[in-house]
């Protein structure tokens, strides 16, 4: 008799089948609701870190820029080109490539250029290989704006895993020497095209693209740029 009442004890301890799975219908529940948690955290943390490495490039640009503009560097430039004293791959090597103004996300007076930027890691292959392949994608063609890059971000300039790492665009204003957006993604490579097109200018506008938008106070007083990470490719 007491060997019978322990067993319907026992029995009453332990869970049913319904129980059992009822149990693991709410761990599932929760594992899910933490793994989205996780995600969105880590995602933020990575937009912290563009916004970070945005900035890092519009500061040290910009600093850069004030520089060559008060030595009379960008003023000489600018006059040999108005004097045509420049071949087309020239002016895009020492000023950058000529833009409308309306190609930033907010139109702004004055001339813009733009400096265009893809590491060789990036890129995903060797220099030596790329000037022999050619294509659109190669680093030789892509990076035709690095002698104006290394005046606005010479070596030493800043943290050097973000001034060759990645890709970027600037976009300045010579005559107004102020820097008037960064654009910057670790893993997506802009290209050429990419400058005024419809798929840039609607991330701008796209919380889940845009990772930071820093106005800057120029010298006029007015606003000076905006700052730009992008952790998705654009068209997304």
């Amino acid at each position: 008799m007491e060997q019978k009442r322990q067993n319907k004890q026992k029995r009453r301890a332990a869970f049913t089948l319904a129980e059992f799975l009822t149990v693991i219908a709410i761990v599932g529940i929760l594992a899910s609701l933490s793994f989205v948690a996780v995600i969105r955290y880590q995602r933020k943390l990575r937009r912290l870190e563009m916004d970070q490495t945005a900035k890092e490039i519009f500061l040290a640009a910009q600093n850069h820029l004030t520089l060559e503009v008060s030595n009379g560097t960008i003023p000489r430039l600018l006059h040999m080109e108005a004097q045509g004293e420049f071949s087309d791959d020239q002016k895009q090597a020492k000023l950058g490539i000529s833009v409308e103004n309306t190609v930033l996300a907010e139109e702004k007076e004055g001339n813009i250029y733009a400096v265009l930027y893809v590491s060789e890691k990036q890129a995903g292959q060797p220099e030596s290989e790329q000037e022999e392949s050619g294509g659109e994608t190669a680093l030789v063609s892509a990076n035709v704006t690095e002698e104006i890059r290394q005046r606005l971000l010479p070596f030493g300039s800043m943290d050097e895993t973000v001034r060759a790492d990645g890709s970027y665009l600037i976009f300045y204003d010579p005559e107004a020497g102020l820097v008037r957006e960064v654009w910057y993604s670790d893993h997506y490579q802009f290209v050429q095209t990419d400058i005024g097109s419809e798929a840039l200018l609607a991330a701008a506008s796209d919380a889940g693209k845009r990772i930071l938008r820093i106005r800057k106070s120029g010298s006029s007083g007015t606003a000076g740029g905006e700052i730009r990470g992008t952790d998705s490719e654009i068209g997304e």
